[in-house]
């Protein structure tokens, strides 16, 4: 049986917002007897692990983080992280629980390239385990069949496949300055492909067409700034790539539900 099939129980789950000063160090993690999914939503960090060094982590990395096992999560720049985390068991057939040592467990970090389709079975999955409902299993299996299925999308670029590179390259670049145009058309010629075959091969890849993957990348950084900073929205729509406060806070709207005033209000 496939690991993501595996029957898994849910022990505890839910979204954290960091303080400034807050790491995640081997006094915790090695004392953990279970496993814990860490999707990372808000924020960079580095990740220390054993047998991976130390790694960058930006918003869609998901960590699956071995109890009795030294790591260490540490915010960049003292930046407060918004994440995800479950922590769960593998079971045997007789519902006892399977020890670690006994499974072939997924990687370590899998990159997502959709978080927000992870986080709303994230959510689920908190409420069911917070309110005693037994769908809280379900929710389980159905978030690590959703982690498992973005991390492969994710790892179909092939290492001599120039093109894939290329497309996971345009995805990282729109992750780290949304702001900037990003275009189709310079990628295209840059990979030496159409902007058609541009846009197919990316939604293969990531899920969704660049301009989506976009939008959803600047969406995510609004939502930070009006939760973290004072600064006004005209400064965060021109921050975030566009030019217009007022087709930012239609934008925001259409795809959030609410206005980006709206929204800081709601989460101050």
């Amino acid at each position: 049986m496939d690991l993501d099939e595996l029957p898994a129980r849910p022990v505890r789950a839910g979204w954290y917002r960091s303080s400034p000063d807050w790491t995640l160090g081997p006094e915790r993690t090695t004392v953990w007897t279970d496993l814990t999914l860490w999707l990372l939503v808000d924020g960079r960090a580095t990740v220390a692990m054993p047998d991976h060094g130390t790694r960058d982590l930006m918003p869609g990395d998901c960590l699956l983080l071995r109890g009795g096992e030294a790591a260490t999560v540490l915010p960049v720049r003292g930046q407060r992280l918004g994440h995800w985390f479950a922590h769960f068991e593998y079971l045997d057939a007789d519902e006892r629980v399977l020890p670690l040592q006994a499974l072939v467990l997924p990687p370590r970090l899998r990159r997502l390239g959709e978080p927000e389709r992870a986080g709303m079975i994230w959510e689920r999955l908190s409420d069911a385990l917070a309110t005693g409902q037994p769908q809280a299993r379900h929710w389980l299996t159905a978030l690590r069949q959703e982690i498992a299925l973005q991390e492969r999308r994710s790892a179909q670029a092939a290492p001599g496949d120039a093109v894939s590179a290329g497309l996971a390259d345009f995805a990282t670049r729109m992750r780290r300055d949304p702001a900037d145009p990003h275009r189709v058309g310079v990628w295209a010629a840059r990979l030496g492909i159409s902007r058609e075959q541009v846009r197919r091969r990316f939604t293969a890849l990531h899920g969704r067409p660049p301009r989506e993957f976009l939008t959803q990348e600047r969406m995510r950084l609004a939502e930070h700034l009006l939760r973290e900073s004072s600064s006004p929205v005209a400064a965060i729509a021109e921050h975030v790539g566009y030019a217009s406060p007022y087709f930012f806070s239609r934008h925001f709207a259409v795809h959030r539900g609410c206005s980006p005033s709206a929204y800081r209000q709601r989460h101050h």
